[in-house]
């Protein structure tokens, strides 16, 4: 409890500070393509829970679309990787710093919120 409560004893996880501080977090975090990624995965396991109540040519429809969010989450985080990769590499052989590449985040991040 004393990691979660304040001087007074009261809780800080609903504090505006800490909630800023996680927004904060998310943002020097955020990707757009393993946002979607788990956005797949989310579909998948509950594409998997439905499986149960179909039959038929249902259950080859659903395992179809299973396969091909499968593939599409692969494929997703092959450029993510790459991205990162490239990140790196800058004209004249110069590189980003870390800073730079978590702004870049974070403004990503915040397009994303602004658009909600």
């Amino acid at each position: 409890m004393h990691v979660w409560t304040d001087d007074t004893g009261s809780l800080i996880l609903p504090k505006q500070k800490i909630k800023n501080a996680v927004e904060a977090y998310k943002g020097l975090q955020y990707n757009p393509k393993i946002e979607l990624a788990k956005a797949y995965q989310r579909k998948i396991e509950e594409l998997t829970g439905d499986i149960e109540g179909v039959g038929g040519a249902d259950i080859k429809k659903t395992l179809d679309s299973i396969n091909l969010l499968r593939k599409s989450i692969r494929e997703l985080e092959q450029e993510v990787l790459a991205v990162y990769e490239e990140e790196g590499k800058m004209v004249g052989g110069g590189e980003r710093s870390f800073l730079e590449n978590m702004h870049k985040n974070r403004d990503l991040y915040k397009k994303v919120i602004q658009k909600r």
